[in-house]
């Protein structure tokens, strides 16, 4: 695995990459849900959304945006920001647009040149995405990707995925069954930023990647204190479970820190891959 590709793999933890590879799903396709004390409970919104009304109590709004510094073995490969954006009307919904940008940086960049913007547009009422877009130019290779998701609201009608994808051998459209609760990897953060967080507990939610379903799974480990460039940060440590294959495999969970505080801020990401650790911390917050 190279470090273009590693850099990739941090950009898309932290919130985006739809097209990575994941691992088949198995037959079961989870809901969101959250553990503590060995019971299990529903930590998604009803199935029957508040009015358009209800986005109080989240713990980001438009305006937000956060930088991260990216490197491999202590080594620069890019930076990445995640920006949330003004409501707009996406499919008859009133979403905000979360704006992944990354870049490779240093060395890699003259070797691997890297440029992606992912938009993921998420309901702040029900909490789930309603279309995401992926346009990455990565070592000089271009490909999009878009997908838009489909929750009927009837009983009995199965949730679907419809996916374009694009790339040099041409364009491909299918549309696939997922589960109600599927999400985007941006979308999915998104929703682990709204939950308690608390030591104990632990949260899942399906994670559809364009190409296949797998049930993200985070436990929250404990408190700690996280330095990073943008300064030091009361943290709670957050073991996240994927499951990339291939050359994006890693040796074990993502571990993740969120500010403890109510923004649960996405602090700093680590992954043991192949060739060495990988971190992503965050270097500059804005609003």
């Amino acid at each position: 695995m190279n470090a273009g590709l590693a850099f990739s793999l941090a950009a898309a933890a932290l919130a985006a990459g739809p097209g990575l590879s994941a691992s088949a799903p198995g037959s079961a396709k989870p809901a969101s849900s959250v553990q503590c004390c060995g019971l299990s409970a529903s930590a998604r919104r009803p199935a029957k959304p508040a009015s358009s009304g209800a986005t109080g109590g989240l713990p980001f709004a438009p305006g937000e945006s956060i930088t991260y510094e990216v490197t491999v073995l202590g080594a620069e490969v890019g930076v990445a920001s995640v920006d949330l954006g003004s409501a707009a009307v996406v499919d008859g919904v009133s979403a905000w647009p979360i704006v992944i940008r990354s870049r490779s940086a240093g060395a890699i960049d003259r070797v691997f040149p890297v440029r992606d913007r992912f938009v993921s547009w998420w309901d702040p009422v029900t909490r789930r995405a309603v279309e995401c877009r992926l346009d990455a130019s990565e070592g000089g290779k271009v490909r999009r990707l878009s997908i838009r998701f489909r929750r009927p609201p009837a009983s009995g009608v199965p949730a679907t995925a419809e996916v374009q994808r694009t790339d040099r051998d041409g364009t491909v459209h299918e549309t696939d069954a997922v589960d109600p609760d599927a999400e985007d990897l941006a979308a999915a953060v998104a929703w682990l930023r709204c939950q308690r967080l608390r030591p104990g507990e632990r949260y899942t939610v399906p994670v559809f990647t364009g190409k296949k379903q797998w049930p993200m799974g985070a436990t929250v480990v404990g408190a700690e204190s996280v330095q990073t460039p943008a300064g030091r940060f009361d943290c709670v440590h957050v073991e996240v479970s994927t499951a990339f294959d291939g050359k994006l495999a890693t040796r074990h969970d993502l571990d993740a820190w969120f500010s403890a505080d109510a923004r649960h801020l996405p602090v700093r990401l680590d992954a043991d891959l192949p060739i060495g650790r990988l971190r992503a911390e965050v270097s500059k917050v804005e609003n």
